[in-house]
């Protein structure tokens, strides 16, 4: 269940489950579209009273923007990951020849967990830089 879920009631609580549901909600060009509409729009009636909260939203979406870019560049998919996991596997199989110490490192590797949502990888990304080890 969603943290807003059990507060919400009629067309609110299914758009906000829609909104849930978008997989593009990272992708904030529309909402940056819409506001740069409405600036448009104060312009045209000379309402100079509501420009400045509206510049201000439009450029928290382009710093928003900018940061969801940078940080897909920097992201790893997790099918991406569990590929990775089995590869380092597989060469541990072939150069180590202990097979206990084999035996050992599959089973540690078998115990990463993965990142379920981009939540999970932006909170893993988080103590990896904070230095924390996850798991552990």
């Amino acid at each position: 269940m969603a943290v807003y879920d059990k507060y919400l009631t009629g067309s609110l609580a299914e758009n906000y489950r829609a909104a849930l549901q978008d997989t593009d909600a990272l992708d904030l060009s529309e909402e940056l579209a819409l506001m740069r509409a409405k600036l448009a729009e104060c312009l045209e009636q000379n309402n100079i009273k509501a420009m400045p909260a509206i510049v201000t939203q439009i450029r928290k979406l382009s710093e928003a923007i900018g940061k969801n870019i940078e940080n897909a560049r920097n992201y790893i998919p997790v099918s991406m990951l569990g590929l990775v996991v089995d590869e380092v596997a597989r060469l541990v199989g072939v150069h180590v020849k202990d097979q206990n110490v084999v035996g050992q490192l599959r089973s540690a590797l078998g115990r990463i967990r993965l990142p379920a949502n981009s939540r999970e990888a932006r909170q893993l990304d988080r103590a990896v830089r904070e230095g924390e080890v996850p798991g552990a």
